[in-house]
C-alpha cells in the first residue's frame, strides 16, 4: 500500500504549488460551482498571470457550443472585475467585443486565443468550472 503523501488529492492537477480540479462531469451555476469547490477546501480559480492562464487553457475542453465555458472566480462588482480573493483583475484576457454588464461573471471559453478567451455570462447559467487550492508542500 502506497502511503506517501501527495501534494494534490487524486483527480486534481498540480501546477506551481496549487492543485486544480477541472470539473467536466457536471454543470452548475456560478454560485453552485463556488459552493462545490468550497466543500472541497477550495474555491473557484483565480488566475494570477499569463503562465497560469496558459496552463488552464490547455486543460479545458470543448462541450455543447462555443458559448459554453468554465466558470472562473471573477465577477463584476462595483463597476470593476474583481477576483473572489478581493483583487481587481489586471489581466483582462477578454474575447474581443465582450461588453460586461453589472451582473456579469467570467467564463473561460475553449478554442480561443489564450490571451482572449474570457467571456461573460449571467450567474444562473450552468457551465463547467475549475476549482483551485493550495498544494500540500512537504518540508523535510
Amino acid at each position: 500500500m502506497n502511503t506517501e503523501c501527495q501534494p494534490c488529492v487524486r483527480g486534481w492537477t498540480l501546477y506551481q504549488n496549487k492543485c486544480y480540479l477541472f470539473v467536466r462531469w457536471r454543470m452548475k451555476t456560478w454560485y453552485e460551482s463556488r459552493e462545490f469547490c468550497k466543500n472541497r477546501a477550495a474555491d473557484l480559480v483565480v488566475i494570477d498571470d499569463l503562465q497560469e492562464q496558459e496552463f488552464i487553457s490547455r486543460h479545458i475542453e470543448f462541450y455543447h457550443s462555443e458559448y459554453h465555458g468554465y466558470w472562473l472566480g471573477l465577477r463584476r462588482k462595483d463597476d470593476n472585475w474583481t477576483w473572489i480573493d478581493g483583487r481587481k483583475d489586471t489581466l483582462g484576457f477578454w474575447i474581443q467585443g465582450t461588453f460586461p454588464d453589472s451582473n456579469s461573471y467570467a467564463l473561460m471559453i475553449f478554442g480561443k486565443n489564450v490571451t482572449e478567451n474570457w467571456s461573460k455570462n449571467e450567474p444562473g447559467f450552468k457551465n463547467r468550472f475549475i476549482c483551485e487550492r493550495e498544494a500540500l508542500i512537504r518540508s523535510d
